[in-house]
């Protein structure tokens, strides 16, 4: 067994075979090793530029909504001001109902005739 093991080391399809493998194999090694490399490295790059612009973004997001809180707050702040210095519907009506009441009183102390279409009771 030995013998025909020895002789088939000595066959030339077995020697160029041999001789092909280690010219050929350790620069394919070498080359896949290098194209895994260097996809990596530019996988990591890649990467590292989108988390770079992801975080730039997140900054960014964070001084707008600052930014927007900030303006809420002061047209807040406005809107509660003219509120408070505004008069209601209600308040307007009542005063303009105050008024009506004053001015029947004071017309009818001083003796003027109205119709009483235009007092506050009568029909209009």
């Amino acid at each position: 067994m030995t013998q025909s093991r020895r002789n088939s080391d000595n066959h030339p399809i077995f020697a160029f075979l041999t001789d092909w493998a280690n010219r050929i194999i350790p620069p394919l090694l070498v080359a896949a090793v290098v194209g895994i490399s260097g996809g990596a490295w530019a996988t990591y790059s890649a990467v590292a530029k989108i988390t770079d612009k992801v975080a730039e973004h997140e900054r960014m997001l964070v001084e707008m909504k600052a930014s927007n809180e900030r303006q809420l707050a002061l047209l807040q702040a406005r809107i509660d001001q003219i509120d408070a210095n505004s008069v209601k519907r209600m308040e307007l009506l009542e005063i303009l109902k105050r008024v009506e009441q004053q001015l029947e009183i004071a017309l009818l102390r001083s003796g003027v005739k109205v119709p009483p279409k235009m007092l506050s009771g009568g029909q209009p």
